[in-house]
């Protein structure tokens, strides 16, 4: 998974008590396989899970290319789940 990849690189180097502002985890433009706003708040959970250093005070995230309207929906779910 390269969000994954990514996101453990920086999460190695990032300082105590740093804010990441990362982009949502979605399928790539030439996937076929159609996600729910549900299965794409639980894909970025596991990799925050497996790659987040608990010093870290917060994440942001950014759409990551979503619409409005499924970026509104999926954001909360991440604080919810």
């Amino acid at each position: 998974m390269v969000s994954q990849d990514v996101t453990n690189i920086l999460c190695q180097s990032l300082m105590e008590g740093a804010i990441l502002k990362s982009n949502m985890v979605n399928p790539g433009k030439s996937c076929n396989t159609k996600y729910t706003v549900d299965e794409i708040a639980i894909a970025n959970l596991q990799v925050f899970r497996r790659c987040f250093p608990v010093a870290m005070v917060t994440a942001n995230f950014l759409s990551g290319g979503q619409s409005l309207e499924a970026g509104t929906y999926t954001i909360p779910l991440l604080g919810s789940t």
